[in-house]
């Protein structure tokens, strides 16, 4: 076998032409023998736009005709893999590959490792918004996801392949389907590793609205995990003023009425997570 391997780059999109074009144009320009990567877009719901905008050379369009979640989307696309793929390298159609990213992520498979999970850099615009700022310090915070909960965020996850010929992920699941996923191959002793060396850049959430939703399916998810979340600690919501001080650090902060503006949105995330964890089943302390 040659000393590349055979990789595949999975991608679920629902009516994102944009995305989906800017992350294509991106992965085109990421270290790997073109000969040796498959590109596999399951397109969620086959929007025309999506799936004409997916479709280039070296790149298979999977489209769904009926929309039933990323998590079936994956799942479609992991079972057309042709059987000489060695690696499945999962991101977003809003993410952005680094140029090594699939070198970084064969690093450390190759050593025997069974997933990768690489860091996810979340970008802020020049002029940040407070939605933004609280959606970078709460979200996609890969590291911790890997080393205390046991999964990574499938925005930037690579798994051996053999792992995939075992697990698929939960279709019913409409949210968390990659914490699922994680924690029953962490039951079944499957390793996973941190790997700053596979990075991938996603943008924060800019508007209010966007990040409500992103809370709004965080919780949603909850109730759907209840084994996962019964007598599981959480910490009850109160005022804090240290993501004000760390944006004034990094220089974010766009005075006064701003800050308070992010005060006020991490309370209310905090508040809207912690009564949900609740009604899971979850002990506020």
């Amino acid at each position: 076998m040659t000393s590349v391997p055979m990789a595949a780059v999975i991608v679920p999109v629902h009516a994102d032409p944009v995305g989906v074009t800017t992350l294509l144009d991106r992965i085109e320009q990421v270290d790997w023998p073109r000969e040796q990567l498959h590109v596999i877009v399951a397109v969620d719901g086959a929007d025309p736009a999506t799936v004409a905008a997916a479709s280039r050379p070296g790149v298979t369009v999977l489209p769904l005709p009926d929309q039933r979640g990323s998590y079936a989307a994956r799942n479609r696309a992991i079972e057309s893999l042709p059987a000489d793929v060695d690696f499945v390298a999962f991101t977003d159609a809003d993410c952005l590959p680094q140029p090594q990213w699939l070198r970084g992520h064969w690093a450390l498979l190759s050593t025997g490792v069974e997933q990768s999970g690489g860091a996810v850099y979340v970008t802020l615009r020049s002029t940040a918004s407070p939605a933004e700022f609280v959606d970078r310090m709460r979200h996609l915070q890969q590291e911790r996801y890997v080393r205390l909960d046991h999964y990574a965020a499938t925005a930037n996850l690579a798994v051996r392949r053999e792992l995939l010929d075992r697990m698929r992920f939960d279709e019913r699941l409409t949210t968390g389907g990659d914490a699922d996923f994680g924690r029953r191959a962490h039951a079944a002793g499957v390793s996973l590793v941190y790997n700053p060396d596979a990075a991938v850049e996603h943008p924060a959430r800019a508007t209010v609205s966007d990040l409500m939703r992103k809370i709004h399916r965080i919780c949603d998810g909850m109730q759907s995990r209840r084994d996962y979340w019964t007598n599981r600690e959480v910490s009850r919501h109160r005022v804090r003023l240290a993501p004000v001080r760390k944006a004034r650090d990094e220089g974010v902060s766009r005075g006064v009425l701003w800050d308070a503006q992010v005060v006020a949105l991490e309370w209310w995330c905090q508040r809207r997570v912690a009564r949900s964890a609740k009604r899971a089943g979850a002990v506020i302390v």
